[in-house]
């Protein structure tokens, strides 16, 4: 049922053999994350950060006999005295173009506008892109996902997601969600925010389940499952 390259399996064992005993990897990367001017000129760097290869191997840790549907990571802030004139000097300045959909584009990355004051830059990975995630040790963090954003505005708020969908049979996706969730409360650092029910393999599967943890610098993941249909997400306000 895989739709995930087999060879990808290699990939995530040294990646978790790196990650061992780490809470917190990859602050910074190689462009030196945190210089992001207007931030550190409106409110000094960032509280925090995470890397995209930490937060896959935290919410997605296996995938096999698993078909990923989506993976996005997403950097939202929020800029309470944006004009439009102001952000549209900002992007022209980061090279950013227009899209048909209303947004904008550069390169892999979309750039969306929520609401007047609140812009999104966000990235969309493939299922090889996402293999490649598992290993790479200088990979995109949330830090650098700023850069691609207004660096010249107040910023009130800024908040980091890494989303992914995948299917599976609902025994499958149940024993992931289980493996994943028993892998971060092992660790010390992170505690069940919802009530777990309890896994046996004995019992069969429920219809759906939704499970929270809440870890490292508030950071939250979330797990919801709907048969072997599963939403998976890491969340950090980075303000």
């Amino acid at each position: 049922m895989s739709e995930v390259n087999e060879s990808v399996g290699a990939l995530l064992l040294a990646a978790l053999v790196l990650l061992g005993g780490c809470s917190k990897c990859g602050s910074a990367s190689a462009v030196d994350a945190g210089t992001d001017a207007g931030t550190i000129r409106k409110l000094g760097t960032p509280k925090h950060s995470i890397d995209l290869r930490t937060a896959i191997v935290w919410i997605y840790p296996e995938y096999r006999g698993t078909a990923v549907l989506e993976t996005t990571a997403t950097l939202t802030r929020t800029m309470p005295k944006l004009t439009d004139a102001e952000r549209d000097e900002a992007l022209n300045a980061l090279h950013w173009e227009p899209a048909q959909d209303g947004g904008w584009w550069f390169s892999t990355f979309h750039l969306s506008q929520p609401d007047p004051h609140t812009l999104s830059v966000i990235v969309s990975y493939t299922v090889d892109q996402l293999g490649h995630l598992y290993i790479n040790p200088t990979g995109l963090n949330s830090q650098e996902l700023a850069l691609y954003l207004p660096r010249g505005a107040e910023v009130s708020a800024e908040r980091f997601t890494l989303d992914v969908r995948y299917t599976s049979s609902p025994d499958r996706s149940r024993e992931l969600i289980r493996q994943a969730v028993t892998l971060l409360l092992g660790n010390g650092q992170w505690k069940a925010l919802t009530a777990l029910e309890e896994w046996t393999d004995a019992m069969p599967p429920s219809p759906s389940e939704s499970i929270r943890l809440a870890g490292p610098d508030g950071a939250v993941i979330t797990f919801e499952r709907t048969g072997g249909k599963v939403f998976t997400q890491y969340a950090l306000d980075t303000r």
